[in-house]
């Protein structure tokens, strides 16, 4: 029976192994600094405790992913986004966010 035999030169499917990163790796930093994205805190002179260097994300790429309104907000989404924005008083936030 030719689909026995082809089932037989199949692949043996082993077990799949999941792997994760256990932290945010560094060089996403170094890319959201090479792409504007983000700059260096100048608040924060001393580094964070696991090291890195303190990131404000740029207006214009929160404004960005703002506009994409891509679920509602809740309080503590506007209050994380406004800590880690630089100059976020100049974002405009979707309709029904209360800043």
């Amino acid at each position: 029976n030719r689909g026995a035999d082809m089932r037989s030169r199949e692949p043996k499917r082993g077990r799949i192994e999941m792997l994760s990163e256990p932290t945010d790796p560094d060089n996403a930093d170094e890319a959201l600094l090479l792409l504007g994205i983000a700059e260096l805190d100048t608040r924060i002179s001393e580094p964070a405790r696991d090291g890195r260097r303190h990131l404000l994300l740029r207006p214009w790429a929160v404004q960005l992913a703002l506009s994409r309104g891509r679920r509602r907000l809740s309080a503590n989404d506007v209050s994380e986004i406004k800590r880690c924005t630089r100059g976020a008083e100049t974002l405009r936030w979707p309709a029904g966010i209360e800043e």
